[in-house]
């Protein structure tokens, strides 16, 4: 029988730490989120702007999207990596939360052509 060295028992700690450090879980994006939408002409001016309100609970996320008078609803999945899929009405909708941020890109209205939104999270729900 051998006895463990201290190099042993590191090895067995640092794997522990490495395998519970793993992807973040899902509800680790909870909280409302704030942003903006924003797309450019083939000259750099805005082309179309939007402000967005959404909400993480869990790995699901609901929200809003609002231009001028014009609403169009946003909602989608965030799998453990942070990767979303998701939809802003019937637009598909891609990108990728981290704990404090969110960037996605869809195409959208053929006068918008490709916009990107940009959320940052309001709080951290508990």
């Amino acid at each position: 029988m051998r006895l463990l060295t201290i190099s042993d028992v590191c090895g067995v700690a640092a794997l522990a730490v490495l395998a519970a450090a793993g992807p973040a879980a899902a509800d680790s994006y909870d909280g409302n989120w704030t942003g903006s939408i924003a797309s450019y002409s083939n000259l750099g001016a805005i082309a179309c702007r939007a402000t967005v309100w959404a909400k993480a609970e869990k790995n699901r996320v609901m929200g809003m999207v609002q231009s001028g008078t014009a609403l169009w609803h946003l909602s989608g999945t965030i799998a453990p990596s942070g990767m979303f899929s998701g939809k802003i009405d019937q637009f598909a909708l891609a990108g990728k939360f981290t704990v404090t941020s969110f960037v996605g890109s869809f195409v959208g209205q053929r006068e918008c052509g490709l916009q990107q939104l940009f959320m940052s999270r309001e709080e951290i729900a508990h």
